[in-house]
């Protein structure tokens, strides 16, 4: 809270308020010779379009279109190998392809894991493209065409 110190008898000052711990924004208002304006926002928290603490490795909808987000995080873990999670960010991402992909040394069977997916984001949803997992050993061969990873959560910027 910031007053202008003048002794005229007139008030003029500002005052910040951060609403973020309620996952909101962070907002201001001004007092003019004594009457405060209303609070206008300045900055706004990040927005959950999804969440499954379970996830999912099909299509996503979201609460929100992406349309509306400046960027958004992607959260996801592995689930057939490392249960390694992960996350990516996309910036401008309505219309946007999106890569998940890892590489993973499994010690106990002397493999090495490449796996994959492509991402499609529009709209209000997320769907799969395509995806890979191959693993190497003595020579490369394809596992399949299966979608390791688990969508847990997705977090729009504005």
């Amino acid at each position: 809270r910031h007053r202008n110190g003048y002794t005229d008898g007139t008030n003029y000052g500002f005052q910040i308020r951060n609403k973020f711990a309620l996952g909101s924004s962070l907002e201001f208002r001004q007092q003019n010779n004594g009457t405060w304006s209303e609070w206008k926002t300045i900055q706004e928290g990040p927005v959950t379009l999804y969440e499954n603490s379970e996830g999912t490795n099909g299509a996503v909808t979201l609460n929100s279109n992406l349309s509306n987000y400046k960027y958004i995080e992607i959260f996801y873990y592995d689930k057939s190998h490392t249960g390694a999670y992960s996350s990516v960010k996309v910036y401008e991402p309505n219309g946007k392809l999106v890569n998940l992909s890892q590489l993973v040394p499994a010690k106990a069977n002397k493999k090495i894991y490449l796996d994959g997916t492509t991402l499609s984001c529009s709209g209000t949803s997320i769907t799969i493209n395509n995806s890979y997992s191959w693993a190497y050993q003595e020579a490369p061969y394809v596992v399949g065409d299966t979608n390791v990873f688990y969508i847990t959560r997705v977090i729009g910027h504005r």
